[in-house]
């Protein structure tokens, strides 16, 4: 019986998931602007402190994900954790763009510091089950000392 709903559970993230994507694919396909021209000051300011307040949203799921983690068998958790991953990859490209806007007023290090979460986050897929939950740790801790540098460059939302 347990089984039956974990899967259920996994089907209803799964389902979850593809709209949230397909929603905000067809925001990026209907919005008048490429995606990587500069925006102005202010405009990006914005959407990076919302993006950075976003990416620290997420990452603290994740750890709380880890922490409360109860399903024997690990699938919906496996799976809603792919799921926030994967949105907190998308987040940290989307954040990138918008303090590259703001670059020089914002510092090449806090730039580079968010530039570098997404290779970090990919090299996750490749980690043996044995390092994952470690690897995953200093992924989030990366994630949340990017955030605190976003917040101290361009303040909080």
């Amino acid at each position: 019986h347990g089984e039956r709903e974990a899967y259920q559970t996994v089907a209803l993230l799964s389902a979850l998931s593809v709209v949230a994507e397909w929603n905000e694919t067809t925001k990026l396909a209907h919005s008048t602007s490429d995606p990587t021209t500069l925006l102005p000051y202010e405009e990006a300011r914005s959407a990076a402190q919302s993006d950075a307040e976003l990416l620290g949203q997420l990452a603290y799921r994740v750890r709380v994900l880890a922490l409360t983690d109860t399903d024997e068998d690990g699938v919906a958790a496996g799976l809603l954790r792919a799921l926030l991953l994967r949105r907190m990859g998308r987040v940290g490209v989307r954040l990138h763009q918008h303090l590259l806007s703001l670059y020089p007023s914002v510092g090449e290090d806090v730039v580079e510091q968010i530039r570098t979460l997404e290779p970090e986050r990919k090299a996750l897929a490749s980690t043996r089950s044995q390092a994952f939950e470690q690897a995953l740790s200093a992924y989030v801790d990366s994630c949340v000392r990017a955030v605190r540098a976003v917040h101290g460059q361009v303040g909080e939302a």
